[in-house]
């Protein structure tokens, strides 16, 4: 089981739903632009120091087209 509560969960899902958008527009597949796992330890991150950090495979175009949307995301409660 994974260790998110509800809130963290729809802010997955959110961001999961944004990538998905996202690659349409792109025209490439949405694991290419953010895999689920990744989400996930971006989100885990997140609970433990406060902070959307963009690492590894995040930290590259990916952060430029991913970035604005997951902030929208995130600041909300």
């Amino acid at each position: 089981s994974s260790p998110l509560n509800v809130s963290m969960r729809a802010k997955l899902n959110a961001c999961q739903q944004a990538v998905e958008t996202q690659s349409q527009k792109l025209g490439i597949a949405p694991e290419l632009l953010a895999r689920k796992k990744i989400l996930q330890n971006q989100l885990l991150m997140y609970k433990k120091t406060g902070e959307l950090l963009w690492e590894g495979e995040l930290a590259t175009w990916r952060r430029e087209i991913l970035e604005s949307e997951f902030i929208g995301i995130y600041s909300e409660a």
